[in-house]
Protein backbone atom coordinates (compact mmCIF):
# COMPACT_ATOMS: atom_id res chain seq x y z
CA UNK A 1 0.00 0.00 0.00
CA UNK A 2 1.19 3.43 -0.84
CA UNK A 3 2.65 5.41 2.07
CA UNK A 4 3.28 2.39 4.46
CA UNK A 5 6.79 2.24 5.91
CA UNK A 6 8.19 -1.29 5.82
CA UNK A 7 11.76 -0.50 6.94
CA UNK A 8 12.94 0.53 10.37
CA UNK A 9 15.46 3.16 9.29
CA UNK A 10 12.81 5.35 7.63
CA UNK A 11 14.52 5.32 4.19
CA UNK A 12 11.41 4.17 2.37
CA UNK A 13 9.42 7.01 3.90
CA UNK A 14 11.90 9.56 2.59
CA UNK A 15 11.81 7.98 -0.86
CA UNK A 16 8.03 8.13 -0.89
CA UNK A 17 7.98 11.84 0.03
CA UNK A 18 10.65 12.65 -2.57
CA UNK A 19 8.72 10.84 -5.30
CA UNK A 20 5.54 12.66 -4.37
CA UNK A 21 7.30 16.04 -4.55
CA UNK A 22 8.75 15.22 -7.99
CA UNK A 23 5.32 14.30 -9.28
CA UNK A 24 3.83 17.51 -7.89
CA UNK A 25 6.64 19.59 -9.44
CA UNK A 26 6.03 17.91 -12.81
CA UNK A 27 2.33 18.82 -12.77
CA UNK A 28 3.14 22.37 -11.72
CA UNK A 29 5.60 22.75 -14.60
CA UNK A 30 3.01 21.41 -17.07
CA UNK A 31 0.43 23.83 -15.71
CA UNK A 32 2.85 26.72 -15.97
CA UNK A 33 3.69 25.77 -19.56
CA UNK A 34 -0.03 25.62 -20.37
CA UNK A 35 -0.55 29.06 -18.87
CA UNK A 36 2.41 30.44 -20.81
CA UNK A 37 1.04 28.93 -24.04
CA UNK A 38 -2.38 30.39 -23.45
CA UNK A 39 -0.87 33.77 -22.63
CA UNK A 40 1.22 33.67 -25.82
CA UNK A 41 -1.83 32.76 -27.92
CA UNK A 42 -3.87 35.59 -26.41
CA UNK A 43 -1.01 38.04 -26.95
CA UNK A 44 -0.55 36.83 -30.52
CA UNK A 45 -4.25 37.21 -31.19
CA UNK A 46 -4.24 40.71 -29.78
CA UNK A 47 -1.19 41.56 -31.90
CA UNK A 48 -2.84 40.13 -35.03
CA UNK A 49 -6.00 42.12 -34.40
CA UNK A 50 -3.92 45.23 -33.83
CA UNK A 51 -2.04 44.69 -37.13
CA UNK A 52 -5.29 44.07 -38.99
CA UNK A 53 -6.80 47.21 -37.52
CA UNK A 54 -3.68 49.15 -38.48
CA UNK A 55 -3.89 47.83 -42.08
CA UNK A 56 -7.56 48.75 -42.34
CA UNK A 57 -6.82 52.18 -40.93
CA UNK A 58 -4.00 52.57 -43.49
CA UNK A 59 -6.35 51.62 -46.34
CA UNK A 60 -8.92 54.10 -45.18
CA UNK A 61 -6.30 56.77 -44.71
CA UNK A 62 -4.93 56.02 -48.19
CA UNK A 63 -8.40 56.77 -49.62
CA UNK A 64 -8.34 54.15 -52.38
CA UNK A 65 -11.46 52.92 -54.14
CA UNK A 66 -12.23 50.91 -57.27
CA UNK A 67 -14.04 51.36 -60.57
CA UNK A 68 -15.27 48.47 -62.72
CA UNK A 69 -15.08 49.53 -66.38
CA UNK A 70 -17.37 48.35 -69.16
CA UNK A 71 -17.08 49.38 -72.82
CA UNK A 72 -19.34 49.06 -75.86
CA UNK A 73 -18.94 50.27 -79.45
CA UNK A 74 -22.07 51.10 -81.44
CA UNK A 75 -20.91 51.43 -85.05
CA UNK A 76 -23.91 49.80 -86.69
CA UNK A 77 -23.82 51.84 -89.89
CA UNK A 78 -24.84 48.77 -91.84
CA UNK A 79 -23.19 45.97 -93.76
CA UNK A 80 -19.43 46.06 -94.20
CA UNK A 81 -18.10 47.41 -97.47
CA UNK A 82 -15.04 46.53 -99.46
CA UNK A 83 -13.67 50.03 -98.81
CA UNK A 84 -13.81 49.93 -94.99
CA UNK A 85 -14.20 46.87 -92.76
CA UNK A 86 -16.63 48.29 -90.22
CA UNK A 87 -16.70 45.06 -88.21
CA UNK A 88 -13.21 45.89 -86.88
CA UNK A 89 -14.73 48.82 -84.99
CA UNK A 90 -16.83 46.43 -82.89
CA UNK A 91 -13.77 44.95 -81.16
CA UNK A 92 -13.65 46.82 -77.84
CA UNK A 93 -10.18 45.44 -77.05
CA UNK A 94 -8.75 47.73 -79.74
CA UNK A 95 -9.98 50.88 -77.99
CA UNK A 96 -7.62 53.13 -76.04
CA UNK A 97 -8.85 54.24 -72.59
CA UNK A 98 -7.95 57.43 -70.73
CA UNK A 99 -8.71 58.64 -67.21
CA UNK A 100 -9.82 62.30 -67.20
CA UNK A 101 -10.58 64.85 -64.53
CA UNK A 102 -14.22 65.44 -63.54
CA UNK A 103 -14.59 68.14 -66.23
CA UNK A 104 -13.12 65.96 -68.96
CA UNK A 105 -10.51 68.62 -69.74
CA UNK A 106 -7.31 67.03 -68.42
CA UNK A 107 -5.91 63.55 -69.01
CA UNK A 108 -5.00 62.19 -65.58
CA UNK A 109 -3.65 58.92 -66.91
CA UNK A 110 -3.33 57.01 -70.20
CA UNK A 111 -4.54 53.52 -69.35
CA UNK A 112 -3.70 51.89 -72.70
CA UNK A 113 -5.81 49.40 -74.63
CA UNK A 114 -9.00 48.14 -73.00
CA UNK A 115 -7.68 44.57 -73.18
CA UNK A 116 -4.63 45.52 -71.08
CA UNK A 117 -6.00 47.77 -68.34
CA UNK A 118 -6.42 46.88 -64.67
CA UNK A 119 -10.10 46.15 -64.19
CA UNK A 120 -11.37 46.97 -61.56
CA UNK A 121 -9.11 50.00 -61.59
CA UNK A 122 -7.77 51.28 -58.24
CA UNK A 123 -8.11 55.06 -57.86
CA UNK A 124 -7.73 57.66 -55.14
CA UNK A 125 -11.00 59.02 -53.81
CA UNK A 126 -12.33 61.81 -56.00
CA UNK A 127 -14.30 62.59 -59.17
CA UNK A 128 -13.29 61.40 -62.65
CA UNK A 129 -14.41 60.67 -66.20
CA UNK A 130 -13.31 57.86 -68.51
CA UNK A 131 -12.81 58.23 -72.25
CA UNK A 132 -12.25 55.60 -74.96
CA UNK A 133 -11.50 55.96 -78.66
CA UNK A 134 -10.40 54.08 -81.78
CA UNK A 135 -8.79 55.06 -85.10
CA UNK A 136 -7.45 58.34 -83.77
CA UNK A 137 -5.73 59.08 -87.10
CA UNK A 138 -9.18 60.05 -88.45
CA UNK A 139 -10.16 62.22 -85.48
CA UNK A 140 -9.91 65.52 -87.36
CA UNK A 141 -10.44 64.21 -90.89
CA UNK A 142 -13.60 66.02 -92.00
CA UNK A 143 -14.30 63.69 -94.94
CA UNK A 144 -12.86 60.29 -95.79
CA UNK A 145 -13.61 57.11 -97.67
CA UNK A 146 -10.86 55.17 -95.90
CA UNK A 147 -11.98 55.25 -92.25
CA UNK A 148 -13.62 57.17 -89.42
CA UNK A 149 -13.08 58.05 -85.77
CA UNK A 150 -15.02 56.51 -82.84
CA UNK A 151 -15.13 58.01 -79.35
CA UNK A 152 -17.07 57.84 -76.10
CA UNK A 153 -16.90 59.12 -72.53
CA UNK A 154 -18.69 58.56 -69.25
CA UNK A 155 -20.40 61.15 -67.12
CA UNK A 156 -18.42 62.27 -64.07
CA UNK A 157 -18.38 59.61 -61.34
CA UNK A 158 -17.14 59.57 -57.74
CA UNK A 159 -14.66 57.17 -56.16
CA UNK A 160 -15.19 56.48 -52.43
CA UNK A 161 -12.58 54.81 -50.24
CA UNK A 162 -12.95 51.00 -49.99
CA UNK A 163 -15.97 50.96 -52.33
CA UNK A 164 -16.41 49.77 -55.93
CA UNK A 165 -18.22 51.79 -58.61
CA UNK A 166 -19.27 50.47 -62.02
CA UNK A 167 -19.29 52.65 -65.14
CA UNK A 168 -19.71 51.97 -68.86
CA UNK A 169 -18.15 53.83 -71.79
CA UNK A 170 -20.41 53.93 -74.84
CA UNK A 171 -18.48 54.71 -78.01
CA UNK A 172 -19.96 55.85 -81.32
CA UNK A 173 -18.72 57.37 -84.60
CA UNK A 174 -18.31 61.11 -84.90
CA UNK A 175 -19.26 60.82 -88.56
CA UNK A 176 -22.30 60.19 -90.69
CA UNK A 177 -22.00 57.55 -93.41
CA UNK A 178 -23.23 58.77 -96.81
CA UNK A 179 -23.65 56.55 -99.86
CA UNK A 180 -24.80 57.78 -103.27
CA UNK A 181 -26.02 55.44 -106.00
CA UNK A 182 -26.70 56.76 -109.50
CA UNK A 183 -28.83 54.57 -111.75
CA UNK A 184 -27.19 53.25 -114.93
CA UNK A 185 -29.70 55.23 -117.04
CA UNK A 186 -27.92 58.44 -116.06
CA UNK A 187 -25.32 57.66 -118.73
CA UNK A 188 -27.95 58.11 -121.42
CA UNK A 189 -28.44 61.80 -120.63
CA UNK A 190 -25.24 63.00 -118.91
CA UNK A 191 -21.55 62.77 -119.61
CA UNK A 192 -20.71 63.29 -115.94
CA UNK A 193 -22.59 63.36 -112.65
CA UNK A 194 -21.68 63.27 -108.96
CA UNK A 195 -22.66 64.78 -105.60
CA UNK A 196 -20.87 67.24 -103.34
CA UNK A 197 -21.31 67.85 -99.62
CA UNK A 198 -20.42 70.72 -97.31
CA UNK A 199 -20.23 70.45 -93.50
CA UNK A 200 -19.10 72.69 -90.67
CA UNK A 201 -16.01 70.53 -90.28
CA UNK A 202 -15.09 71.02 -93.95
CA UNK A 203 -15.48 74.78 -93.65
CA UNK A 204 -17.34 77.44 -95.55
CA UNK A 205 -17.39 76.98 -99.31
CA UNK A 206 -15.51 73.67 -99.24
CA UNK A 207 -17.32 70.76 -100.86
CA UNK A 208 -16.36 67.10 -100.82
CA UNK A 209 -17.10 65.24 -104.06
CA UNK A 210 -18.55 61.74 -104.11
CA UNK A 211 -18.35 60.00 -107.50
CA UNK A 212 -18.52 56.31 -106.63
CA UNK A 213 -20.66 54.05 -104.51
CA UNK A 214 -18.09 53.62 -101.72
CA UNK A 215 -19.29 55.25 -98.47
CA UNK A 216 -18.18 58.76 -97.54
CA UNK A 217 -17.72 59.44 -93.83
CA UNK A 218 -18.39 63.06 -92.89
CA UNK A 219 -17.74 64.52 -89.43
CA UNK A 220 -20.96 66.26 -88.37
CA UNK A 221 -22.60 67.72 -85.30
CA UNK A 222 -25.87 66.38 -83.96
CA UNK A 223 -28.69 67.27 -86.38
CA UNK A 224 -26.42 69.36 -88.53
CA UNK A 225 -27.83 70.74 -91.78
CA UNK A 226 -25.47 69.52 -94.49
CA UNK A 227 -25.47 71.34 -97.81
CA UNK A 228 -25.42 69.11 -100.87
CA UNK A 229 -25.33 69.53 -104.63
CA UNK A 230 -26.12 67.18 -107.47
CA UNK A 231 -23.67 67.99 -110.25
CA UNK A 232 -24.79 67.30 -113.84
CA UNK A 233 -22.84 67.68 -117.07
CA UNK A 234 -25.23 67.34 -119.98
CA UNK A 235 -24.43 65.31 -123.06
CA UNK A 236 -22.21 67.25 -125.45
CA UNK A 237 -21.79 70.28 -123.15
CA UNK A 238 -18.78 71.54 -121.20
CA UNK A 239 -20.47 73.29 -118.29
CA UNK A 240 -21.64 71.64 -115.09
CA UNK A 241 -24.98 72.53 -113.53
CA UNK A 242 -25.80 72.03 -109.85
CA UNK A 243 -29.07 71.17 -108.14
CA UNK A 244 -28.93 72.48 -104.57
CA UNK A 245 -30.10 70.19 -101.75
CA UNK A 246 -29.73 70.00 -97.96
CA UNK A 247 -30.07 67.15 -95.50
CA UNK A 248 -30.15 66.95 -91.70
CA UNK A 249 -27.51 64.51 -90.49
CA UNK A 250 -26.18 63.26 -87.15
CA UNK A 251 -23.16 61.18 -86.09
CA UNK A 252 -23.73 57.44 -86.36
CA UNK A 253 -26.44 57.72 -89.00
CA UNK A 254 -26.30 56.16 -92.46
CA UNK A 255 -27.69 58.13 -95.40
CA UNK A 256 -28.21 56.37 -98.72
CA UNK A 257 -29.16 58.60 -101.63
CA UNK A 258 -30.50 56.93 -104.79
CA UNK A 259 -30.77 59.03 -107.94
CA UNK A 260 -32.26 58.04 -111.27
CA UNK A 261 -33.50 59.97 -114.33
CA UNK A 262 -37.18 60.17 -115.19
CA UNK A 263 -38.48 61.26 -118.60
CA UNK A 264 -41.34 63.62 -117.77
CA UNK A 265 -42.57 64.61 -121.20
CA UNK A 266 -41.45 62.55 -124.19
CA UNK A 267 -43.02 65.11 -126.57
CA UNK A 268 -40.76 67.93 -125.38
CA UNK A 269 -37.85 65.96 -124.05
CA UNK A 270 -38.39 67.08 -120.46
CA UNK A 271 -36.35 65.25 -117.89
CA UNK A 272 -36.49 64.89 -114.14
CA UNK A 273 -34.52 63.25 -111.37
CA UNK A 274 -36.06 60.97 -108.80
CA UNK A 275 -34.17 61.25 -105.50
CA UNK A 276 -34.77 58.74 -102.72
CA UNK A 277 -33.36 59.40 -99.24
CA UNK A 278 -34.38 57.50 -96.10
CA UNK A 279 -37.42 56.03 -97.88
CA UNK A 280 -38.55 59.52 -98.90
CA UNK A 281 -38.92 60.04 -102.61
CA UNK A 282 -38.59 63.43 -104.30
CA UNK A 283 -38.74 64.41 -107.96
CA UNK A 284 -36.98 67.49 -109.34
CA UNK A 285 -37.00 68.88 -112.87
CA UNK A 286 -33.82 69.16 -114.86
CA UNK A 287 -33.67 71.97 -117.47
CA UNK A 288 -32.32 69.83 -120.26
CA UNK A 289 -33.41 68.98 -123.79
CA UNK A 290 -32.63 65.44 -124.75
CA UNK A 291 -30.54 65.64 -127.93
CA UNK A 292 -32.14 62.61 -129.58
CA UNK A 293 -35.54 64.33 -129.41
CA UNK A 294 -34.57 67.68 -130.89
Amino acid sequence: MAGIVLFRDGLEKKFFIHRKRKKTDFYMRQLMNLWKGMASAVAGGLLLCACSAEEEAALTADGKGFVKIGLSADTAFGAATKAVDESAYQDKNKYTVQLLDANGEKVERDLGLFSEIENPLTLSAGAYKLKAFYNEEYKDVAASQDGFYVEGATEAFNITADQETSVSIKCAPTSVKVTVAFADEMKEYFDDYYMTFNTKALGSGKYQELRNTDPLYLIVENKETVKAQIALKKKGETGVEFIEKSYVMSPGEAKRINIKPTVKDPATGGLGLTIEVDDKVETVEVPVTIPAWE
